[in-house]
């Protein structure tokens, strides 16, 4: 799904498409296209302690929508993405556009 500010999900869509077939969609076409994929895959924002995850605001209707269309869905992110901030009940900021 196409992501902003930063278009993570574009640049996802172009490394993954070396290796899958691929394709990248607006969250507004999702009613439309979770019934023909095999998967979904998303790139974590941060992980929290309690395995929990932040992400775009496009994640949980994504997410949803797999599930509740049989879906599988896969959740990537580097162990940089594991928020220590969470151990220590610290405010987390959330990412905004310029």
């Amino acid at each position: 799904m196409e992501s902003r500010p930063l278009l993570e999900g574009q640049h996802a869509a172009e490394y993954l498409s070396k290796y899958f077939e691929t394709h990248l969609n607006i969250d507004a076409a999702l009613l439309v296209f979770i019934k023909e994929v095999d998967l979904v895959v998303v790139e974590v924002d941060s992980i929290l302690k309690d395995g929990s995850i932040i992400n775009k605001i496009g994640t949980y209707p994504l997410a949803y929508l797999a599930h509740s269309n049989g879906k599988k869905i896969y959740i990537l992110g580097d162990s940089f993405k594991y928020n220590l901030r969470s151990h220590y009940d610290q405010e987390i900021s959330i990412e905004k556009s310029p």
